[in-house]
C-alpha cells in the first residue's frame, strides 16, 4: 500500500496509516492540520509550490514525478509522487499518492557505481517511436558528455569499426527475426579517437502481433579483458618455446624479448639468484635494444639495498608508481620513474627476479603485475627443466661410473674368490700332511727326540693348526658369499653348549686374568646347528678376550623370550667407533686397533653368516673407543 496525502492550502486534510509510518509518526492526528511543506526537502519545496500553483491555474502537467520527503527525524526519503485534483468534503484538493523508492534509488546508485567501475552501460530503444534511453555508463563508454552531446539513433552504429559493422548489425537482425537474445563483440571508435572493444548483450520485446517494439540490452568495455586474453595467448606460445631452451642465457633473452614486445618499457632485466647474490644475466634498455650479457659487472647481494634485492628476500612482487618515494630504489643509468619487480618462484624458492622500469610515473597496473607473475612461473619451470636435465645427465654419468666400479668390483671379487679357492685347496693338502707327519713323530715311541727339537716341532704343529683354521674360515666365507652355507638343525641345550665353549676357552681368559661370567637359565632347548653355534660363540668370545685388557671382564647373558633367544656378550675392552661398527661384520674390514692386536677379520663375518642362515640377527654397540662393547645375537626360539 502507498502513502496517501490529501492537501489543501498547504495543510494536511487527510493521511492514511502508511503515510503516518512513512513520516515517522504514531497517529494521523499528529499530522492533520499541520503544514505539509515541512516534510518536503528544501531543494524541492519551491518546485512543488510552483507545480501546485500552475495546476490551480489550469496548466496540464505530468502527474508523476520524483521528490524527497523529510521524516520526523530529519531523514530524507525518496518518493515517487502521483498527484491529481479531486473533490473532498465539498471542495477541490490535491491528492498525492507517494511510493517509497528509497531502496530503488540506493540500487540505482550502486548500479551507477558498478557501471562506472566495470565500464558497463544499459540502453533501451523504442523501435516504433525511435526514442532511446542511455544510462550514464553508456555515455562514459562512448566518451561523450550527455549535457553537451545528444547522440542520434544511428550514432552507435556509425562508430562501429568498419570491419566489424556489417557482422554486428547482422547478428542483431538475426536475433530480432529469431526472437532470441544476442551477444556480439565489436570495436568502437569513441569521440576522443580511442578504439575500445565492446561486448553487447541484448534482446527484443514484441507486441501481441509479434512486431518488435523494444530493444534493450547492455554494453561492456572488454578492451582490457581482450588485451589480457591476447597476452595470455602470447604467454602460452612463449611458455612452449621456453621449455625448448637449453640454457639460462636463452631463457633470459627470450623472456626479455617477450616483455619488450608485450609491455615495451624502457628497461628490463633478468636476474638469477646465486648464493644470496642476484646476478644480472641479461637486460634490455634504450641503448642496448638487443640485450647484452652483463653478469660480469652487475651483481647485487640480496641483503643490501635495492628493489630487486627486497623482492628476492621477501619473495613478493613490488610495484612502485613513483620510485622517488621508495627507500629501496637505487638510481641507475636510466631516469626511471616507476618500477615493477617480480620474483621467479618454484615451490616457494626464489630462483631470480624479473624487473621492469619506466620513464613515466604510474606506468604499471595490477594487470601488468599479474602478467609478469604468470610469465615468471613459466620462466621458473623452464629453469627447473634445465636443472633437471643437468642433474639427470650428472646422475647418468655417476650411475655409469658406479656401474663401471661395480663391474670392476665384481671382477675383483671373482678374481679374489678364484684365488682363495685355489689357494685354500692347494694349501689344505700339504698342511694336512705336515700335521699328520708331525703327530706321527710325537706318537712314535722309538724316536728319542731331543727336547729343543720337540719344542720346535710343537711350534710348527701349532702354526700348522692355525693355518688349517684360517683355511677353514676362508672356505666358510666363500660358502657364505656364494649362498652355499648349509646347516643341520636339531634340538640342543643352548646352555650346555655355552658351558662347553666357556670351559674350552677358560685357559685364554685365565692367562690374561680376565673374569668371565655367565648369566643364564640352567637349561634352554633350541633348534639349531650345534657345530655352527659352537663356532659362533667361540669366535665372539675369542674376540672378547683378545680385545679386552688383562684383568678385564666379559659377561655372557642369555635372555629367553616367547619368540626369540637373545645372547649378549659384554666386555670392558677397547670399544668401537661408529665407522668400525658399520663394517664390523664384513670380511676383511680393515679395522685398526691401538691395542696392537692383529686379526684376519673373518671371524665376525662368519658369525653373521651363521646367524643369517638361522634367520636371526647379530649387532654390536659401543659408547666409543676405550669403553667396551656389547655383541647381541638374536635367534628364533
Amino acid at each position: 500500500m502507498d502513502a496517501v496525502f490529501v492537501v489543501d492550502e498547504e495543510k494536511y486534510l487527510y493521511v492514511n496509516q502508511k503515510a503516518v509510518r512513512l513520516l515517522g509518526y504514531m497517529s494521523s492526528e499528529e499530522l492533520i492540520g499541520t503544514d505539509a511543506f515541512i516534510h518536503v526537502a528544501p531543494d524541492d519545496r519551491e518546485k512543488i509550490k510552483k507545480r501546485a500553483k500552475a495546476r490551480q491555474e489550469g496548466a496540464v502537467l505530468p502527474s508523476l514525478y520524483e521528490m524527497k520527503l523529510i521524516d520526523r527525524e530529519g531523514n530524507e526519503i525518496d518518493v515517487e509522487v502521483n498527484v491529481t485534483t479531486t473533490e473532498y468534503m465539498g471542495r477541490f484538493v490535491s491528492l498525492a499518492i507517494n511510493r517509497d523508492i528509497s531502496q530503488r534509488k540506493r540500487l540505482e546508485d550502486v548500479l551507477q557505481e558498478v557501471q562506472s567501475l566495470s565500464q558497463w552501460g544499459y540502453f533501451e530503444r523504442n523501435i516504433q517511436t525511435g526514442k532511446r534511453f542511455w544510462s550514464n555508463g553508456m555515455y562514459r563508454l562512448c566518451g561523450i558528455d550527455p549535457r553537451v552531446v545528444d547522440p542520434d539513433i544511428d550514432y552507435a552504429a556509425d562508430r562501429i569499426h568498419p570491419d566489424d559493422r556489417d557482422y554486428t548489425l547482422q547478428v542483431i537482425e538475426e536475433a530480432q527475426i529469431s526472437r532470441k537474445s544476442f551477444e556480439v563483440d565489436f570495436r568502437f571508435l569513441r569521440d576522443d579517437g580511442e578504439i575500445r572493444i565492446i561486448r553487447s548483450h541484448g534482446q527484443f520485446t514484441y507486441d501481441e502481433q509479434g512486431t518488435p517494439i523494444l530493444r534493450r540490452g547492455s554494453w561492456q568495455d572488454i578492451t582490457k579483458h581482450r588485451q589480457a586474453e591476447d597476452r595470455l595467448s602470447l604467454l602460452h606460445k612463449i611458455s612452449l618455446s621456453l621449455l625448448l631452451t637449453s640454457s639460462i642465457d636463452e631463457i633470459a633473452y627470450q623472456t626479455l624479448s617477450i616483455i619488450n614486445e608485450v609491455l615495451g618499457f624502457c628497461y628490463t632485466s633478468f636476474q638469477i639468484l646465486e648464493d644470496s647474490v642476484l646476478v644480472t644475466v641479461n637486460y634490455f634498455d634504450n641503448d642496448n635494444p638487443i640485450g647484452g650479457n652483463s653478469s660480469s659487472f652487475m651483481r647485487m647481494p640480496i641483503e643490501g639495498k635495492g628493489v630487486t634485492a627486497k623482492v628476492a628476500r621477501e619473495a613478493k612482487t613490488i610495484l612502485l608508481d613513483n620510485v622517488e618515494e621508495s627507500f629501496e630504489f637505487i638510481k641507475g643509468t636510466t631516469n626511471s620513474k616507476s618500477e615493477l619487480a617480480v620474483p621467479i618462484l618454484f615451490e616457494q624458492e626464489v630462483l631470480g627476479v624479473l624487473n621492469i622500469e619506466s620513464l613515466e610515473f604510474n606506468a604499471f597496473t595490477l594487470d601488468d603485475a599479474i602478467l609478469m607473475e604468470i610469465l615468471a612461473q613459466h620462466v621458473a619451470y623452464a629453469i627447473m627443466k634445465i636443472q633437471i636435465v643437468k642433474e639427470r645427465e650428472l646422475f647418468n654419468q655417476l650411475l655409469l661410473e658406479e656401474q663401471i666400479k661395480a663391474e670392476q668390483a665384481r671382477e675383483m671379487d671373482q678374481i679374489k674368490s678364484n684365488f682363495i679357492n685355489t689357494a685354500t685347496h692347494e694349501l689344505r693338502t700339504p698342511v694336512t700332511s705336515i700335521i699328520g707327519y708331525l703327530e706321527l713323530l710325537f706318537l712314535d715311541p722309538n724316536l728319542n727326540i731331543p727336547e729343543n727339537i720337540r719344542h720346535d716341532i710343537n711350534v710348527v704343529h701349532r702354526n700348522a693348526l692355525r693355518l688349517v683354521n684360517l683355511i677353514n674360515d676362508l672356505l666358510d666365507v666363500q660358502r657364505i658369499t656364494a649362498g652355499q652355507f648349509e646347516i643341520q638343525k636339531e634340538p640342543v641345550d643352548l646352555i650346555g653348549i655355552i658351558d662347553m665353549v666357556v670351559e674350552e676357552m677358560s685357559p685364554l681368559f685365565n692367562n690374561k686374568k680376565q673374569t668371565l661370567t655367565l648369566e643364564a637359565p640352567k637349561t634352554l632347548l633350541l633348534n639349531v646347528d650345534e657345530k655352527r653355534i659352537i663356532q659362533l660363540l667361540t669366535n665372539i668370545l675369542r674376540n672378547a678376550t683378545k680385545f679386552t685388557p688383562d684383568e678385564g671382564r666379559v659377561t655372557i647373558r642369555v635372555e629367553p623370550t616367547k619368540s626369540h633367544v637373545v645372547i649378549k656378550v659384554k666386555d670392558t675392552g677397547v670399544g668401537l667407533n661408529e665407522d668400525d661398527i658399520l663394517k664390523l661384520f664384513k670380511p676383511f674390514p680393515g679395522i685398526r686397533h691401538e691395542f696392537g692386536v692383529s686379526s684376519t677379520g673373518l671371524g665376525l663375518a662368519i658369525c653373521k653368516g651363521i646367524v643369517d642362515v638361522h634367520h636371526g640377527s647379530i649387532s654390536a654397540c659401543s659408547d666409543g673407543p676405550g669403553k667396551g662393547s656389547v655383541f647381541t645375537v638374536t635367534l628364533p626360539a
